[in-house]
C-alpha cells in the first residue's frame, strides 16, 4: 500500500474524468477529487475525512473491498496502474468541477481527540459551532456553581487553544 503522501500525489495527477483507485490492505480507496467523482458517479459510499499532519492538509476518501471492484465500477473502462486502477467515467457522467468544493463542505469532519495522529483539529467557524452546540446542550439549571464554572473554563480553554 502506498503512503498517504504517495496516494494523494498520485490522485493529483489524475486526468479529468478518471477515478483513481489505490489498492491497499484488501481495499480500494479513492482520494480527494477521485472520492468525489466515485461518490457522485459510481456509488454513494461512506466518505471519511482525515487531517494528515505530515501533509498538513485534509484528505477525504471512500473505500470498498478489493473483491467488489467489478461490481462497483460496472461496465466502465478501467486500466491497471502502479497503485491500483484508473476508472474512466462515461461521456457526460462527470459533474461540474464547481461541485467539488460544495461536496467537500458536506463531508463530516472527525472530532479531534488527544493522541489520535489523524484527528482533525477544530478551528474557525467549525470551532464556534461546536462550542455553541456544547453551550446549548449544557443543562445549567441542574448543575452546581462549581460544575458551571468548570464548564465555562473548558469552553474558554477550547477557544484560547484555537486562537493560539
Amino acid at each position: 500500500m502506498p503512503s498517504y503522501e504517495n496516494a494523494v500525489k498520485f490522485e493529483k495527477e489524475a486526468p479529468a474524468g478518471v477515478v483513481r483507485l489505490v489498492m491497499g490492505n484488501g481495499f480500494y480507496r479513492a482520494y480527494n477529487r477521485s472520492a468525489w467523482l466515485f461518490y457522485c458517479c459510481i456509488a454513494e459510499h461512506k466518505v471519511t475525512r482525515r487531517y494528515l499532519k505530515n501533509l498538513g492538509e485534509n484528505v477525504v476518501y471512500v473505500g470498498f473491498p478489493m473483491d467488489k471492484l467489478l461490481e462497483r465500477i460496472g461496465g466502465r473502462e478501467h486500466h491497471k496502474t502502479d497503485f491500483g486502477y484508473d476508472v474512466v467515467l462515461k461521456e457526460g457522467e462527470a459533474p461540474d468541477e464547481a461541485g467539488y468544493a460544495e461536496w467537500l463542505e458536506t463531508v463530516p469532519k472527525e472530532p479531534a481527540s488527544r493522541g489520535d495522529y489523524n484527528a482533525l483539529p477544530l478551528c474557525g467557524d467549525e470551532l464556534c459551532r461546536a462550542v455553541c452546540a456544547k453551550i446549548r446542550a449544557f443543562p445549567i439549571e441542574s448543575k452546581t456553581l462549581i460544575e458551571t464554572v468548570a464548564f465555562v473554563g473548558e469552553m474558554r480553554s477550547l477557544l484560547l487553544e484555537a486562537k493560539g
